[in-house]
């Protein structure tokens, strides 16, 4: 890639479209026109995970419906929410160099790149990358040593404190860390799930997560046997990458919230 031109990736994550609650998509909607009314607008979207609370075709016909103003590429993959092969049959296939039989490929922003991995495991709520999605990062990292590049999934490879939500992160992320940390071009690594906003150190590079459109959660830390949150705004990231300068990630706020109870130490809410 030859071109000097800068570039502007936004992340967004965990809409959760549910035919049972209709105004959940509300905050997928608010988040589109505030990636609409940026001064610069981004040249890609990327979407880590959780389009839909159910994995339903209406859902995803709503989800689709919902992001039909945006007017730059639309990148998804799918969280352990998802249906992978009806997102598969409605947004066809997504990007360059696919890997059969998964929502994985590679989206080409200008100098940039981001990988997109897919680390939905059906019936279960916890990733996983097996050897062959694996075999596919090394390779495609391999293949362009020197091009920047951002790497996106849903499940993230460390966990944040509460211990209900580490319980289902990524499947050994030991063998992911592996890959990457041999490729020094990777400049962030991507993810969605938690519904929190962290960052941390990883695999040698920046590891962070987002939380959803419809609102970040912030943990009690002093109890992590629970899952005890205030809502915080909705929020996306912005990831400006420009030659010579290398990647700045800003965070952006879409919306505010409130104080939830989800995890009492033994149940669910709702439950």
């Amino acid at each position: 890639m030859t071109t000097a031109k800068d570039v502007l990736v936004a992340h967004i994550s965990d809409p959760h479209v549910d035919s049972h609650s209709p105004e959940r998509v509300r905050p997928l909607r608010q988040a589109v026109a505030h990636l609409m009314s940026l001064p610069r607008r981004p040249d890609v979207v990327i979407v880590t995970g959780d389009l839909t609370e159910h994995g339903e075709a209406g859902e995803y016909e709503q989800f689709r419906g919902a992001v039909a103003a945006l007017d730059m590429p639309l990148y998804v993959i799918p969280g352990n929410h998802d249906d992978r092969a009806r997102m598969q049959g409605l947004f066809g296939e997504q990007g360059t160099h696919g890997l059969p039989g998964f929502m994985q490929y590679q989206v080409d922003a200008g100098p940039l790149r981001v990988l997109m991995l897919d680390t939905h495991v059906p019936g279960e709520a916890g990733g996983r990358l097996d050897g062959g999605r694996l075999e596919w990062l090394a390779e495609r990292l391999a293949q362009e040593p020197e091009r920047p590049t951002l790497v996106a999934l849903h499940h993230p490879p460390l966990g944040s404190g509460v211990q209900v939500m580490d319980a289902i992160t990524l499947d050994d992320p030991q063998a992911l860390e592996r890959v990457i940390t041999a490729h020094p071009n990777v400049l962030r690594v991507l993810c969605g799930h938690m519904h929190t906003t962290t960052t941390q150190a990883f695999a040698g590079t920046v590891l962070m997560t987002l939380g959803g459109t419809e609102g970040t959660f912030l943990p009690d830390l002093g109890q992590p046997e629970k899952f005890v949150i205030q809502v915080q705004p909705g929020l996306c990231l912005l990831h400006h990458w420009r030659p010579g300068a290398g990647l700045t990630s800003f965070t952006s706020v879409i919306e505010g919230g409130r104080t939830l109870t989800l995890y009492d130490g033994q149940k669910w809410a709702g439950q």
